[in-house]
């Protein structure tokens, strides 16, 4: 049997989470919080753990504010590369090649993440009881309106 994730247990996983999307480094989350290791904030997000219904996508990117600043980093990175090469410094040209494929590296990773947990977070609702409350109750208003209720069932059987 798997073990249980010590992030998704932990009773202020929302502000560990929280930390994690903001960008702080798992060492300093560790030792904020008792009984969490580097590791297991790593396998949270990794294995799509997180529960960000609490943060938005807009907040999430603090308006592409990560995004934007990653790009001026890579194109900060070009810039060098390109005054390397002219000055015939290739160790600083190649470095600068370096640095944007760890920047492209760290994007990849990002989307990652990102996608795994919103495809985890829609799981996650469409498995609630909020949800189910709510299609149940859908559905016995409707019944008494045949044609709706059976196109509303259908959307409802495509779902699961």
């Amino acid at each position: 049997m798997p073990r249980k994730c010590t992030i998704c247990s932990h009773s202020e996983r929302e502000a560990i989470e929280q930390d994690i999307l903001n960008g702080i480094s798992y060492r300093i989350i560790a030792g904020r919080y008792a009984e969490i290791s580097m590791s297991a904030l790593g396998r949270h997000a990794k294995n799509g753990h997180m529960n960000v219904h609490f943060a938005p996508p807009a907040e999430r990117l603090e308006g592409q504010g990560i995004l934007a600043e990653m790009n001026r980093l890579i194109k900060e990175a070009q810039a060098i590369g390109v005054m390397a090469i002219e000055a015939k410094k290739l160790n600083i040209a190649l470095t600068a090649i370096r640095e944007q494929s760890r920047i492209m590296t760290n994007l990849i990773s990002l989307a990652e993440v990102l996608e795994k947990a919103d495809h985890h977070s829609a799981k996650n609702f469409a498995d609630s009881n909020e949800y189910k409350e709510l299609r149940s109750k859908l559905l016995k208003v409707l019944v008494n309106h045949p044609e709706i209720h059976s196109e509303i069932v259908d959307v409802f059987s495509d779902d699961n």
